[in-house]
């Protein structure tokens, strides 16, 4: 019974702690993350300055992305294509998108617009920086003054401030936490578990009773057989 109480209180309290805090699963973080895992793939736009790095580098990850790639788990799309692949592929599970955050938010606050939550989070690590410039020509007066004027536009903000009103809810899924209180009723497909340990461990207490009383009755048995033996 003492067995049967504890085990019980252990259930309850381990229940009553699932029903209240929910944990929300964000396994990939790095590119490396995506690689280790076979059943994931990898959506990266096709002809992009990052893909061509990844796909003809060298170096460890990139032959591992290469490997990948010859597995047909890299799947080169233009970014035209993205909106589609996000709530076909990527809200499977199964898949990755690989762009840029700018990009990545756009794609979030939409989600959020629509759905009203947050069915896709980026990644905290990030793994190739995309810097955005103007081009002109070599000596040429204009690029100075061009210069000043971008990067007046970047310390003020501007850029940001553009991105925020590009979407309107591009910042509701920029930190999503990884653990959530969530309140719902008690009903008996919640705590069906506790009745089966409570019930089990009543069976093996009156199992334990009845072989005790069997034995009891045995050993009474063979007491009087020996007594009878003269």
């Amino acid at each position: 019974m003492m067995m049967t109480l504890v085990l019980t209180r252990s259930y309850a309290g381990n229940l009553m702690s699932l029903l209240a805090v929910r944990h929300i699963l964000q396994p990939y973080q790095s590119l490396q993350d995506v690689l280790d895992d076979p059943s994931a793939s990898l959506i990266w736009m096709t002809n992009s300055t990052v893909a061509f790095y990844y796909l003809s580098a060298e170096s460890s990850i990139a032959k591992e992305i290469a490997e990948a790639e010859r597995e047909g788990r890299i799947i080169l799309q233009r970014s035209t294509e993205f909106r589609t692949s996000v709530y076909t592929l990527v809200k499977q599970g199964s898949y990755a998108l690989v762009e840029s955050e700018a990009f990545m938010k756009i794609i979030t606050g939409e989600a959020f617009s629509k759905t009203g939550s947050c069915d896709f989070y980026t990644s905290s690590e990030g793994f190739f920086p995309i810097l955005m410039c103007m081009v002109g020509q070599k000596y040429s007066p204009l690029v100075p003054a061009f210069t000043k004027r971008i990067m007046t536009i970047v310390e003020f903000g501007f850029n940001d401030l553009w991105l925020k009103q590009s979407s309107s809810n591009s910042t509701m899924c920029a930190r999503l936490p990884t653990k959530v209180t969530v309140s719902m009723p008690l009903a008996l497909t919640n705590v069906w578990g506790m009745f089966v340990v409570l019930i089990g461990g009543y069976a093996v207490s009156l199992l334990i009773f009845g072989t005790e009383l069997l034995t009891t009755h045995l050993q009474s048995i063979f007491r009087d057989i020996l007594d009878m033996i003269p």
